[in-house]
């Protein structure tokens, strides 16, 4: 949590490899801060399009759960799906490398599951990898470096 909420806590990733029609978003944008006594973190993220904001698409708590000894993600989308999983840390250090395996369910009550890792580099830099569950292996997706703004 404080490497995401550090300095500004905003993250700027370009989307040229990605921008198409469907989606015509120049960057993504992710803001972060923490929560209340800094038990968890609350983000969002929105779109630059034609150098302007786009609504937000994303809005995630991510939280520490005293009991369980585990951290949670709870991830909500503009379009009504639901995202809930855990935040663990690779055991990987150079970088050090964290992960998140959630369930989303659509507004239908379908689900799949979602794979995100994060590699932090420490210089105001980080990568994230997204996967897709399919035929009972993990397909990556995206990959995008992120830089604080």
């Amino acid at each position: 949590m404080d490497y995401m909420t550090q300095g500004s806590g905003v993250w700027v990733t370009s989307n040229d490899k990605f921008k198409s029609d469907a989606e015509p978003f120049d960057q993504y944008v992710t803001e972060w801060k923490y929560s209340v006594g800094k038990m968890g973190m609350n983000g969002r993220l929105y779109g630059i399009r034609d150098g302007k904001p786009t609504g937000d698409f994303w809005e995630y708590h991510v939280y520490w759960h005293p009991k369980d000894r585990v951290a949670y993600i709870v991830q909500l989308g503009a379009g009504g799906a639901f995202g809930i999983g855990e935040v663990k840390d690779s055991g990987l250090n150079d970088p050090p490398q964290r992960f998140f395996e959630m369930e989303m369910v659509m507004p239908d009550g379908s689900d799949v599951m979602d794979l995100h890792r994060i590699h932090e580099s420490g210089k105001g830099e980080h990568k994230t990898v997204s996967f897709d569950f399919r035929e009972g292996e993990w397909i990556e997706r995206r990959t995008y470096v992120w830089k604080l703004k």
